[in-house]
């Protein structure tokens, strides 16, 4: 009787574990791309194909036909749609400042293409996301101001005496 480990056994032994990882790795892309698909589903959007999606509006290049689509689709919806790259993938597009400014004031995590845009946007829009910390920091530095003010003050009269009476 031979008690030994045989090649099968070390292979299912490596195997097994990859497998599992790899079978978890494809459930969370799974899961991640179905949020992103019903968000698409929430917004409206111009007729798609389930295959290609908006894909045939575009004729090789964002022409009139496709411009003068998305002018209707905004109009009938102001607050935002979705276009549809290929038949699954939705790409969602917000028009109206009144939600773009509820989601940049949302705490949750932004995408990194929103970094490249905080110069664009400007410190008003960037600022709505620490609202909270500004106004207490308000309160803070004028008790602060308060507090030093008249310091500041006497030390400033007595260098500026100080200076009239050398010349």
């Amino acid at each position: 009787m031979k008690s030994g480990v045989t090649p099968v056994d070390v292979a299912v032994g490596l195997l097994v574990p990859v497998i599992v990882y790899l079978l978890l790795a494809v459930a969370k892309f799974l899961r991640k791309y179905w949020r992103r698909f019903r968000v698409g589903w929430q917004f409206p959007s111009l007729p798609y194909h389930w295959l290609y999606g908006n894909s045939h509006l575009i004729d090789g290049y964002l022409g009139e036909r496709y411009l003068s689509m998305t002018l209707e689709v905004v109009e009938k919806h102001p607050h935002g749609q979705s276009f549809w790259l290929v038949g699954f993938m939705p790409c969602t597009v917000l028009t109206h400042p009144a939600t773009i400014k509820q989601l940049l004031k949302a705490s949750t995590k932004k995408s990194l293409d929103y970094d490249q845009l905080r110069p664009w946007l400007g410190k008003i829009t960037t600022s709505l996301l620490h609202f909270q910390y500004f106004r207490r920091r308000i309160y803070k530095a004028t008790a602060f101001q308060q507090q030093l003010v008249p310091m500041i003050f006497r030390r400033l009269s007595s260098a500026l005496q100080l200076c009239l009476a050398t010349n």
